[in-house]
């Protein structure tokens, strides 16, 4: 979704909202719960007191479900600005992942190229520290996910991580993880972008055969993550479309961001020796 921050007004107002419906249910819930009011007639006191009372209960009943929407829709905003915090962060995490990976000279590729497809071990390197910085924001997947990062392999290294601490492995190590590493792999998207110094304010995808990119030049790498709505009813808001979790059906809201910095990589080449022989 576009333009996530521009919600934090809405926030702001359902924060409001929900302060006022706040005071507004005390108040009602004090009413129903004062004692009854006696007067000299006794019974009349007692039956108007009880009339008041019912008429409070409605007033919850008809207050109660404005309340809880907004309460609703307050968590899932939340959760949004969340999510579109980790999907920025998933894209400085790839682009600090490229300018480390492109200057390498590894899989076939030469020093400070790169191919934009899973071929290329440099791109799917790239692809692992996006996916990997978006699993605690991630829904879940029983099976599935595509490419990316292994399930099992990432369970694994957290299970060997709290068992070498001595404390206790959390329940959501053997039951989350693999569920919400299958649902990062099969809904992140990443594409490794090219400045054009004509068009400062321009990136173009990369090219198919590849990219030589040159020791100082800038890297750019734009991340696209469909993020789980978690919240039910009000996720309707907000959502792009629908998906299939573990849970059932599902909404989700596209989330994208992108990051540049410089690349790493040196030209390897070292000078031609001096043609003046060097006396010890």
């Amino acid at each position: 979704m576009e333009g996530i921050f521009s919600a934090i007004p809405v926030l702001a107002g359902l924060w409001c909202g929900l302060a006022a419906g706040a005071i507004g249910l005390a108040v009602l819930l004090a009413r129903a719960h004062r004692r009854p009011v006696f007067s000299r007639r006794g019974a009349v006191g007692n039956r108007l007191a009880g009339d008041e009372s019912g008429t409070a209960t409605i007033e919850f009943v008809l207050v109660f479900p404005i309340l809880l929407v907004l309460i609703l829709l307050l968590v899932q905003v939340t959760l949004l600005m969340v999510g579109n915090l980790y999907v920025h962060y998933a894209a400085f995490a790839a682009t600090r992942a490229a300018i480390v990976w492109v200057p390498a000279a590894t899989g076939g590729e030469a020093v400070n190229v790169i191919h934009p497809d899973a071929r290329s071990s440099k791109y799917r390197a790239i692809r692992r520290a996006a996916a990997g910085a978006l699993i605690p924001v991630c829904g879940r997947l029983e099976s599935g996910g595509g490419s990316g990062i292994d399930p099992a392999v990432y369970a694994d290294a957290l299970r060997d991580h709290f068992d070498e601490g001595g404390g206790d492995r959390p329940a959501w190590v053997d039951k989350l993880v693999e569920q919400k590493v299958r649902y990062a792999n099969a809904n992140t998207e990443i594409n490794l972008l090219v400045y054009d110094p004509d068009e400062p304010d321009d990136f173009a995808l990369m090219a198919e055969q590849g990219h030589l990119f040159g020791p100082r030049d800038p890297v750019t790498v734009r991340v696209r993550h469909r993020l789980n709505l978690a919240v039910p009813y009000v996720r309707l808001f907000f959502a792009d479309g629908e998906h299939e979790t573990v849970t059932g059906p599902g909404g989700y809201t596209l989330v994208e961001a992108q990051t540049t910095l410089t690349n790493q990589g040196v030209d390897p080449a070292m000078p031609e020796p001096p043609s003046v022989r060097r006396v010890p």
